[in-house]
């Protein structure tokens, strides 16, 4: 997830108890002066006690600052605990933006990086199941609250009276006896304000919000058809023509595969690297091989409802609208603008320096792979799909090494 902050200090509430307490260095009788501000804090505490008994937001038992609860963890805990999760950080940012007093680093860069906590857990949690689950109910629930996620971190981007707290402390940084750690939180929390479009209009960032979530929205898409295309593909090993050079043990997860499709008693390859890479690398069936490679790298590019052309061309278009409403002439501009290389012909440079003697090093593997080749009689080029199989005979001759 986004974050705006590098450092970790409490905000006003307590993460273990949820007890809303003022910021560091403040008089705690601000709140009683400001309506506001007390109801700001009361809905934080609120909240955070509600959140500390969720068990996908409650702080973490166990050692190294906790390990998430995956034993108790399950799809059906989720949507209810982003709910809650999300309306728990809206409270704690609205509870900054409100204090009533003089922005200082503790009440409002603190407090902003504290802010979330309950919810980046759930979030943690939530990124290891899509990542790794690809059942329709992670999908489905991914495809809801991803832009609903995005929604809530751009909800802290465009809270005015937020930024205007932290703009006022980059203004004045230089008088603030800040460490250098505090420096660097300021000043990064400050970028990422601007560039995510803290400073642009109402109808800027308007639409700046309708871009991000379309963003979120096609990003999820994406990778729900490249999950989904590369689920649909197999190559069934018929007879043992077919599996020349397998070890055993790829030979048996491919039967396993077979059975966990309901297709007991065949041997399928699929396109999950723990299959077709070894495939490639053991197979001695070049028209095999190519076949497993060519599916491999068409995923999301096949003629089927998994294609995922037009979201490319979309997610480029509304990615250069977005850099272009930021002030920026393309995406990459945007995205380099913040890094080491800061423009894109810096960033080309840098990667060329790399590319030529990495291809050179490319070109003298290929030829030794090509002699082996030769050697066999082969008669043909070394093509992608040979280059796991004869890499792995290198190897073999040269160094008596062996993945398996």
């Amino acid at each position: 997830m986004r974050t705006y902050a590098l450092a970790a200090i409490l905000l006003a509430t307590t993460a273990m108890t949820g007890c809303a307490t003022a910021p560091a260095g403040e008089n705690a009788s601000t709140a009683a002066t400001s309506p506001a501000y007390a109801a700001a804090q009361a809905e934080v505490a609120r909240l955070a006690g509600q959140a500390n008994e969720n068990i996908l937001l409650k702080p973490w038992s166990g050692p190294h600052g906790g390990v998430p609860p995956w034993d108790q963890a399950n799809p059906e805990l989720v949507p209810a605990a982003l709910e809650l999760g999300i309306a728990l950080q809206t409270a704690e940012v609205n509870a900054i933006a409100a204090n009533p007093a003089a922005p200082t680093f503790d009440n409002t860069m603190a407090a902003l990086e504290d802010a979330g906590r309950h919810l980046g857990r759930a979030t943690t949690i939530f990124g290891v199941m899509t990542d790794n689950v690809s059942n329709e109910a992670i999908q489905t629930l991914e495809a809801e609250w991803s832009p609903k996620i995005t929604a809530a971190f751009d909800a802290i981007t465009f809270n005015r009276p937020l930024f205007a707290r932290v703009h006022d402390l980059y203004g004045r940084r230089a008088e603030l006896g800040l460490t250098p750690e505090q420096m660097r939180l300021l000043e990064r929390t400050h970028i990422a304000f601007v560039r995510n479009g803290a400073l642009l209009d109402e109808a800027g960032r308007a639409r700046l919000a309708a871009i991000d979530e379309r963003l979120s929205v096609l990003g999820t898409q994406f990778q729900q058809n490249m999950v989904a295309d590369t689920a649909a593909w197999t190559l069934e090993l018929r007879g043992e023509a077919d599996m020349a050079g397998l070890p055993q043990s790829l030979r048996d997860a491919a039967r396993q595969a077979g059975e966990g499709r309901e297709r007991p008693g065949t041997y399928l390859i699929t396109l999950q690297r723990s299959s077709v890479e070894p495939f490639l690398t053991y197979s001695t069936r070049r028209d095999l091989r190519e076949r497993a490679f060519r599916a491999w790298a068409a995923r999301g590019d096949n003629a089927n409802q998994y294609n995922n052309g037009a979201i490319i061309r979309e997610v480029a278009q509304l990615r250069l609208e977005k850099a272009r409403l930021l002030g920026f002439e393309s995406w990459a501009h945007y995205q380099v603008a913040d890094r080491m290389a800061e423009t894109p012909d810096r960033a080309r440079d840098l990667m060329m320096r790399v590319w030529r003697p990495a291809l050179a090093a490319v070109n003298a593997d290929r030829a030794r792979l090509q002699a082996i080749i030769d050697r066999e009689r082969g008669g043909f080029q070394l093509a992608a799909w040979d280059w796991r199989f004869y890499a792995e005979r290198l190897r073999q001759a040269e160094y008596n090494l062996s993945e398996t």
